[in-house]
């Protein structure tokens, strides 16, 4: 047997069921074969069609229960890529706020007149407040000078 070393393991070497096809594969197999049999049967019991004839639809029909358990897109099974769409869109609206730098304005994904306002004026009264603690501190290493030298 030959190893690949620089393959992913869990990637190329996946752990098989049945016949080379993993579990969830298995399933999704076995629940689309009972889902055309089923459909099979009503075809030819309320339709009238032949079993032979019945055959075609129900597999045309029964293919997304496949897809649910073969599709995989970026490494991601149907499922988990709807959950991961459905997740997206409900964080959808991320927002930042960093209020390090007096002057500094924040981050928002959306424009918004009154936050800007809002803002504004906070980032006026820190600028004051922080032009203030500054002359105060100028002052008092003033001090600290005069009576050094």
């Amino acid at each position: 047997m030959k190893l690949l070393t620089n393959k992913d393991f869990e990637k190329e070497y996946k752990d098989d069921a049945w016949r080379g096809f993993s579990g969830g594969e298995v399933l999704g197999l076995s629940t689309a074969l009972v889902c055309c049999v089923i459909m099979m049967y009503l075809f030819w019991k309320y339709a009238g069609l032949p079993l032979s004839v019945a055959v075609y639809p129900a597999v045309f029909l029964s293919s997304p229960v496949l897809a649910v358990g073969f599709y995989t897109y970026q490494e991601m099974k149907v499922l988990e890529l709807l959950r991961e769409w459905y997740w997206s869109k409900r964080i959808s609206k991320l927002t930042f706020e960093a209020g390090e730098y007096p002057g500094q304005e924040s981050f928002s994904m959306e424009y918004s007149i009154k936050h800007k306002q809002v803002d504004r004026r906070e980032q006026k009264q820190k600028e004051k407040l922080h032009k203030r603690k500054w002359k105060q501190k100028k002052k008092q290493d003033r001090k600290q000078n005069r009576k050094g030298v």
